[in-house]
């Protein structure tokens, strides 16, 4: 771990690129998101989903009702995933994500 300076400069740093004032905040070297991955991901999420339906369909019957929330789940994860942001500075790294809301 660091000094007690190292980590206020460090969660002054997040919360500069959090808030994502341009101003006096430190350079960031790189930022990357993760929608190359969003259709593997996506794909994944929904055959592990499915998966787990069906097991439930054959044990309680309550696997339908996941299957009906297939679409709601899939667009969640769609946007869970386009909201992931992973920032690179000179003394940190960074990893955004936002919280979600359904509000449409």
């Amino acid at each position: 771990m660091g000094t007690a300076e190292e980590v206020v400069e460090i969660e002054s740093l997040e919360k500069s690129l959090l808030e994502e004032n341009d101003g006096d905040a430190e350079a960031v070297l790189y930022a990357a998101s993760f929608r190359e991955m969003e259709q593997r991901f996506v794909k994944y999420q929904t055959v592990q989903w499915v998966l787990y339906s069906l097991l439930l369909i054959l044990a309680w019957g309550i696997g339908f009702l996941m299957l009906l929330y297939l679409p709601v789940r899939r667009f969640i994860l769609r946007k869970d995933i386009r909201s992931r942001t992973l920032y690179l500075t000179p003394n940190a790294i960074v990893y955004k994500a936002l919280s979600l809301s359904l509000s449409l």
